[in-house]
């Protein structure tokens, strides 16, 4: 058998590379394009060299993932690696099962094949989070001097900020934002950049409408920049 190393490290170092930013883009992390492009070139030369020895050619292939996962990460966290790895193998494995199906022997098939297996983990990841989303959408109105704001809010897991007497604070859109809302007071915040201090507006009230019914609830508002009209504060709901 004939082996081109040229071919063989290129198409592994462009499979390697795509996976790795496909989950990067999963993850919605920051995608190092000089690691992943290091990373992918020093794992598809290790792969040559192990072709020169069957034992070590099949030690590779089994834990070849996990290295090439873990040289990736900027940050090792045991889940989100774990995860990560398991991706990476059932990328790998969904490949080869394409790659048989459809008795791939040219460059415009196995690019068929890539593509395939990427469109198939991007629909099952984002079929996973609009279900999220459906199930976690409410219906809220915000009620100010006779002036009563209805929206489409969004439940927070991750959003349990209250004042310093434990208010819950509600994110609502900025763009949502009138001279109504005349009245605050300043409270820090955790966010991801790290404590930050906003206003949170007082209201009249705040209900949810859960089962067609409006349940009231004490709350302030915060008006930010969001895509959604309103994150629900996770302590609203226990």
């Amino acid at each position: 058998m004939i082996l081109y190393w040229d071919l063989l490290i290129f198409f592994n170092f462009i499979i390697d590379f795509i996976f790795l930013f496909s989950m990067e883009m999963i993850f919605k992390d920051k995608v190092c394009f000089l690691r992943l492009i290091l990373v992918s070139l020093i794992c598809s030369v290790l792969a040559m060299f192990c072709f020169f020895n069957k034992i070590i050619f099949n030690i590779y292939k089994i834990i070849g993932g996990i290295v090439i996962v873990v040289l990736s990460l900027k940050k090792i966290t045991v889940s989100k690696t774990i995860i990560k790895i398991s991706m990476f193998y059932i990328e790998n494995l969904a490949l080869t099962g394409v790659l048989a199906t459809l008795k791939v022997n040219n460059l415009l098939m196995l690019i068929i094949a890539i593509i395939l297996i990427l469109g198939l983990l991007f629909f099952e990841h984002f079929k996973k989070y609009y279900i999220f989303i459906a199930k976690n959408k409410y219906n809220v109105i915000v009620s100010k001097n006779n002036v009563h704001l209805k929206m489409s809010a969004i439940l927070d897991t991750g959003n349990a900020a209250t004042n310093a007497d434990g208010v819950p604070l509600v994110f609502v859109s900025e763009k949502l934002f009138s001279d109504v809302f005349d009245k605050y007071e300043l409270v820090e915040v955790q966010t991801v950049n790290g404590d930050a201090y906003c206003k949170a507006y007082y209201i009249d009230d705040f209900q949810i409408v859960l089962n067609r019914k409006k349940i009231e609830k004490k709350a302030m508002i915060v008006f930010t920049r969001i895509e959604d009209d309103c994150l629900l504060n996770s302590m609203l709901l226990i």
